[in-house]
């Protein structure tokens, strides 16, 4: 039986074994007890070690068994568990739809219990397991021309995979939409207390509201209600992913893991993060967010190649700019206390509302509309 979280703060002997295995944080160290202790696994847990990025809120911890096989823990706080079961459910369908397809054993699977994607919640935070998934190469900070086309091929690829697989993995319908995350931003910015809850002056407030609407205003005018709901992950950066060569300078996606970012949503979510990937900057460990990335001519090169394999319309060249608009108001302006490091949150609040979202009304459009004609 799993000891009650509630029944006692000292220390017993089972956590001071597992503080030895390295999970300091007393709550988290009960999450990861609790999940392997409420799986159906005669195996014994030998070493834990935290793997955590270290970027954002969540704990990633890694279990080394018995038998000398190694799973995973995730550990957040963040947000609801219901949100975070149902996040990991759709993941879970997903690698089952993938079975007998190219991307078979491309995602690291959930463990599941009776069937069921494996979770717990001890009330303060809660956490899901994962298999190891092999990695292979990881891409080079800076990509090269082909390395940027092969990204882009793979990334349509992909989409196109999600898309055929959407209607198995969306049941029931997902909880939230980028729609209603940023209808819930302007009801925090609408409060009374909206000052000390986003940690903005009034006029930022302010800002954040205008930007908001227009946020909404322009799904209206871009047509997101017709648009395809899929898979998406977000975060492309070079830490969550690995490849396997293709001959020549080229590469193929071998396996993906982490999904802190993951959601079922247009595709177009994906641009911004790979307009990163293939700037002239590259994936670094310090950065900003800066719309800039959308204009360079890497990332032109990559929507030319994306676009060879899975068209874009206008309008979808549209909205991956409004998708940085949805960045910089949902993931740090509205949820970024919770889901960045405070220190890594306070730096990219004041670029938010400084530099990021003045920056975006102004941005030129045209040459991102150039490359798909």
């Amino acid at each position: 039986m799993v000891k009650n979280r509630y029944m006692d703060n000292r220390e017993t002997a089972s956590e001071s074994r597992w503080r030895r295995f390295g999970v300091r944080d007393l709550d988290a160290q009960r999450t990861v007890r609790d999940l392997w202790a409420t799986l159906d696994d005669q195996r014994l847990v030998a070493s834990v070690v935290e793997v955590s990025a270290n970027v954002s809120t969540n704990r990633v911890f890694m279990l080394r068994l018995s038998d000398d096989s190694r799973v995973f823990a995730k550990v957040s706080n963040y947000g609801s568990s219901f949100l975070f079961r149902e996040d990991h459910d759709r993941v879970h369908r997903l690698c089952t739809a993938f079975r007998s397809t190219r991307w078979e054993g491309f995602l690291a699977a959930p463990l599941t219990s009776r069937g069921a994607v494996h979770t717990v919640d001890n009330g303060q935070s809660w956490g899901v397991m994962y298999e190891e998934v092999e990695r292979l190469e990881s891409l080079p900070r800076i990509l090269d021309q082909p390395q940027i086309e092969s990204l882009a091929e793979e990334m349509a690829l992909f989409h196109i995979a999600c898309a055929d697989a959407a209607s198995r993995v969306a049941i029931p319908q997902t909880s939230t939409s980028i729609s209603s995350d940023i209808v819930h931003l302007l009801d925090l910015a609408s409060d009374r207390t909206a000052s000390r809850t986003l940690h903005l002056s009034a006029e930022e407030n302010s800002l954040v509201r205008r930007h908001a609407n227009r946020f909404l205003r322009s799904l209206e005018n871009l047509g997101y209600a017709d648009m395809d709901r899929i898979p998406v992950f977000v975060d492309w950066n070079l830490g969550n992913f690995s490849v396997a060569p293709n001959g020549g300078e080229g590469f193929k996606f071998f396996s993906r893991w982490d999904y802190d970012w993951f959601r079922i949503d247009t595709r177009l979510l994906d641009f911004y993060f790979l307009s990163r990937v293939s700037s002239k900057t590259g994936d670094r460990t310090a950065f900003s967010y800066g719309v800039h990335t959308l204009s360079e001519p890497r990332f032109l090169t990559f929507l030319r190649a994306y676009h060879n394999v899975s068209p874009l319309s206008e309008a979808d060249i549209e909205f991956i700019v409004e998708t940085y608009r949805f960045f910089i108001l949902h993931y740090i302006l509205s949820v970024g206390d919770h889901f960045f490091r405070h220190d890594l949150w306070d730096t990219f609040r004041a670029d938010a509302v400084g530099v990021g979202l003045p920056s975006i009304d102004a941005f030129d459009r045209r040459p991102l509309l150039a490359a798909i004609r």
